[in-house]
């Protein structure tokens, strides 16, 4: 996340203000993902859920490059989190 800051802050020149909401949005979404990953585990299983985690969030990352827009960027920060932290 340490280099997204920085890709997102100097690359795509949103600046560190937003730099810093992105990782926000990322935490939120981190702390949401332990309570769904916890429910879909006692109700699919560990290793599925362990699965989509992995798989999710690699093919969330791939996609992350693609995104120029800052509500598209949060919207997919939040989400990738979501998935990823699982």
């Amino acid at each position: 996340m340490l280099f997204m800051t920085i890709y997102v802050g100097e690359h795509l020149n949103f600046g560190l203000t937003f730099a810093a909401i992105c990782l926000g949005v990322f935490g939120a979404g981190s702390i949401l993902a332990a309570m769904l990953g916890g429910h879909l585990a006692d109700w699919i299983g560990r290793k599925p859920v362990m699965l989509l985690a992995l798989f999710g969030g690699a093919m969330g990352l791939t996609l992350m490059p693609e995104i120029q827009t800052r509500g598209a960027l949060l919207t997919a920060m939040f989400t990738f989190s979501l998935i990823m932290e699982m």
